[in-house]
This record gives structure tokens, sequence and C-alpha cells, in this order.
């Protein structure tokens, strides 16, 4: 088991200022919000929108998360 946080509390900060202070806290993994971007939503973040997700920004949030030794 893994320690880690839900980004969806976080939503006045970037996925990469998320996954900062986990590694930078000692945790192991992230729940990222990872549902569409839709307005009138004030309570959560979107840190993923993985409806329009391409490959390649998926190749680069995990070699971003990799580099901070944090897995989704």
């Amino acid at each position: 088991m893994k320690l880690g946080l839900l980004t969806a509390c976080l939503p006045d900060l970037s996925l990469e200022q998320v996954a900062d202070f986990a590694a930078r806290t000692g945790l192991e993994s992230l729940e990222v919000a990872a549902w569409p971007e839709t307005s009138g939503r004030p309570f959560t973040a979107t840190h993923l929108d993985v409806a329009k997700m391409t490959q390649r920004e998926a190749d680069a949030v995990r070699e971003m998360l990799d580099k901070k030794g944090l897995v989704i």
C-alpha cells in the first residue's frame, strides 16, 4: 500500500505543483482528479481531462511523475 492524496482538493494548483508537494512530503502516490473540465464546479479540480488527453500528454504526465517518484 502506498500513501498518497486526492488532487481534487487542490483546485488552484497544477498537477505538477501537487506532485512537487507530494514528493517533498514523502507521499508515494496521487489519486488524480481525471474528469472532464466543467465550469460552475468550484469545489473540485480537474488535473487531467482524460476525455481530451493525447498519448503525448499521457507520456509527459508519466515522465513527470516518474521523475518525482510518484504513481497514480
